[in-house]
C-alpha cells in the first residue's frame, strides 16, 4: 500500500478533528504537535516503527450517505473532495519547541516534589514566562483578576475555562494542562464536545492567538476562550 502525503491546514484539522474519531484519539493521545501544515512527533523516542500515518478518503456508498475514511471502518466523516490527511512523523522538533518542551519537563519534576494548589502551580509558571497582569491578559483573554488570584493563591480553584484559556494562551501543552486540572479538581471527559476542542486549541495550535482559537469555537457553537462571554468563577 502506497502512503501518500499531504499537508493539512488548521482549519481542515479541526473539521477532520470532529468528524473522525481515529485522528481525534490520536490528537489527544499528545505524541504530536501541530507545525507547518502538518503533526509531527513530540517525542523522537516514542516512534514505533512507522514514520507515517496516512488517512486517506476510500467512498463506500452507505444508506444513510456516509463516508468512510481512514484505515478503520468504524470512523466516519463528511466527504471533503478526496483529500487525503496525514500525520507526518518526523525525528526533530523546532529548535524553540524543543527549548520549550526542555524547560517544561524540568520545572514540572521540580515542581513535583510537593503538591500545591492549582493557582500556586499556576504562579510559578507565569513566573517562568515573566507575566504581569497586562501580558497576561493580553495571551489569555482573560480578567487580570486572574493573574492577582494567582499571586495570592487563591482559595478558590480555577475553573476548566480559565485553566485551558491560560494553558493555551501561553502555549503550555496538554501535559501541564492535565496536571493543572487535576490539582484543580477537574479532568477533560470524551463525554463533552467543548472538552474535545478544548484538548485541540491545546494540542494542535501552538503559536495561534486566542482570538483564533475562539473563531473555530463560535464558528463550532462552543463557549470562546478568555473572559468575553464567560463570567468570573
Amino acid at each position: 500500500m502506497e502512503n501518500l502525503t499531504c499537508k493539512i491546514t488548521i482549519e481542515e484539522a479541526w473539521e477532520e478533528y470532529f468528524d473522525n474519531i481515529d485522528f481525534r484519539e490520536i490528537i489527544q493521545s499528545d505524541k504530536f504537535v501541530y507545525t507547518g501544515n502538518s503533526y509531527i512527533l513530540n517525542n523522537a523516542e516514542q516512534r514505533h516503527g512507522k514514520h507515517m500515518l496516512v488517512f486517506r478518503e476510500v467512498e463506500i456508498h452507505e444508506p444513510n450517505g456516509l463516508t468512510i475514511r481512514g484505515d478503520s471502518p468504524s470512523s466516519s466523516s463528511r466527504k471533503r473532495k478526496g483529500k487525503q490527511y496525514d500525520i507526518n512523523i518526523q525525528s526533530d522538533l523546532p529548535k524553540e519547541i524543543i527549548e520549550l518542551r526542555k524547560a517544561t519537563n524540568k520545572q514540572f519534576e521540580k515542581n513535583s516534589i510537593a503538591v500545591k494548589s492549582a493557582w500556586e502551580r499556576i504562579y510559578e509558571y507565569l513566573e517562568l514566562e515573566g507575566a504581569n497582569p497586562q501580558t497576561f491578559h493580553e495571551k489569555t483573554l482573560l480578567s487580570s483578576a486572574y493573574f492577582t488570584k494567582a499571586k495570592h493563591h487563591d482559595n478558590s480553584p480555577p475553573s476548566m475555562h480559565v485553566i485551558v484559556s491560560i494553558v493555551a494562551g501561553y502555549n503550555w501543552g496538554l501535559q501541564r494542562a492535565e496536571e493543572l486540572l487535576k490539582l484543580a479538581g477537574h479532568s477533560f471527559s470524551p463525554v463533552y464536545k467543548q472538552h474535545d476542542a478544548y484538548i485541540f486549541v491545546i494540542a494542535s495550535m501552538p503559536g495561534y492567538s486566542i482570538d483564533y482559537m475562539n473563531t473555530l469555537l463560535v464558528k463550532e457553537g462552543l463557549i470562546p476562550l478568555g473572559s468575553a462571554s464567560y463570567s468570573m468563577k
